[in-house]
């Protein structure tokens, strides 16, 4: 019985031979892992509640203290009113809506920004069709030049996207 192994073909054959099972093999891999991979949900609603809750607390036209330059974390009382924050954040209609408990002191403070969608807060709980977020940070606010400790508490509403 002669036995010809895989060394004794010529060259062409041994290539065509190992070549073809790993081209088909390639393929097999390309359409099974990695194109399933890319249809992929991404999840940008926690990147975008991050932002808004940034965007309060730090830029000088929503919350944050400013005596020539800004401080973070420093809220100034005076611009805690709905009308500028919602200039500042400028949500309207069924994007996003944000509820802010501020407790500082003896003092509570509550603001919805976007009523249309921070009336749906109650919808949270529920596994339907919003996203929400609840994040309670603790701060300072500036009260006629005092700085007291609080909480500032921010709940913000959406649409699962």
């Amino acid at each position: 019985m002669i036995y010809l192994g895989l060394f004794n073909l010529k060259t062409e054959e041994s290539l065509l031979i190992l070549v073809v099972p790993i081209i088909f093999l390639s393929l097999i891999l390309v359409l099974f892992l990695v194109i399933p991979s890319t249809y992929s949900k991404l999840d940008t609603e926690e990147a975008t509640h991050a932002i808004i809750r940034n965007n309060l607390l730090y830029s000088r036209n929503c919350l944050a203290y400013e005596n020539g330059n800004v401080i973070p974390g420093l809220v100034d009382i005076n611009k805690f009113n709905p009308d500028r924050l919602q200039k500042c954040l400028g949500l309207k209609g069924d994007t996003y809506g944000v509820l802010l408990d501020l407790e500082y002191g003896e003092n509570k403070k509550n603001i919805e920004i976007n009523e249309v969608m921070s009336d749906r807060v109650n919808f949270c709980l529920s596994k339907g069709s919003f996203e929400c977020s609840d994040e309670k940070v603790y701060v300072l606010v500036n009260e006629n030049g005092e700085s007291i400790s609080g909480v500032l508490d921010i709940i913000i509403v959406g649409f699962k996207k």
